[in-house]
């Protein structure tokens, strides 16, 4: 069995940091090269408290004329949790630039646009309303599953990375975050779910890893996720 460990994170402006983490843990579906890759950032690890209860013992409830009301990862908690890993991938461009000792440079252009684009959407927060939505994708992992995942506070795990076949095939986004794990199997006397809004990534990891051997087992190459996005609203306040 090989193991791979990924430490960076990369910006649509090709800034890459390089983070220092506390954990990097990387879980294999089979004895093919089928790999996620999962970090823990020290400082997130050292936030004990769990603000985000699990689904587990809250499931889908019923709405009005029976309807499943879905169970959605709370709005306020799932912007602080972007907003954590926002900050520390901030918080450690700046010491990188001051270990390499160029903290007195001028930054690039690309470091400019990246800086600017921070500092406007924080600008920008209290004009927006946050909601919550979510999509059921199918996760091929016939292949090496082109995803990272990192714990925030909550605990949340964020989509912190998400390219190649796996962005074509599931169509998740950065800072998406998974909510279920299943196997869609309706014939097999040996389903498999599991519901990880808002868990660990040590318990996301597992189920991932279960998912993807019961799968194989089954002769599957693939399992099914739901997926819950962050989605930014407009919001303009009337003229007082």
């Amino acid at each position: 069995m090989m193991f791979h460990t990924r430490s960076s994170f990369g910006y649509s402006s090709c800034i890459c940091i390089v983070l220092a983490l506390a954990t990097a843990v990387v879980f294999l579906a089979s004895s093919s090269s089928n790999a996620f890759t999962f970090t823990t950032t020290a400082q997130q690890k050292q936030s004990s408290s769990k603000l985000c209860s699990s689904s587990t013992s809250s499931p889908d409830s019923a709405g009005e004329g029976g309807s499943v009301k879905p169970d959605l990862v709370d709005s306020t908690l799932f912007k602080a949790a972007i907003n954590r890993v926002d900050d520390e991938i901030e918080a450690q461009y700046h010491a990188q630039k001051a270990a390499e000792g160029t903290g007195t440079e001028a930054p690039t252009e690309d470091e400019l646009e990246w800086l600017a684009e921070r500092a406007r959407a924080k600008a920008e927060e209290a004009n927006y309303i946050f909601l919550v939505g979510k999509l059921d994708v199918t996760l091929p992992i016939d292949t090496q599953p082109e995803l990272d995942l990192t714990e925030s506070i909550g605990p949340i795990v964020l989509v912190t990375s998400v390219w190649g076949r796996t962005a074509e095939a599931t169509g998740m986004q950065e800072f998406d975050t998974l909510t279920k794990i299943s196997v869609d199997d309706p014939n097999s006397n040996r389903p498999f779910a599991a519901n990880v809004k808002c868990t660990t990534l040590e318990e996301t990891a597992g189920a991932l890893t279960a998912a993807a051997q019961h799968a194989i087992a089954l002769g599957k190459t693939e399992i099914q996720l739901e997926v819950q996005r962050l989605i930014k609203g407009y919001y303009a306040p009337e003229d007082s």
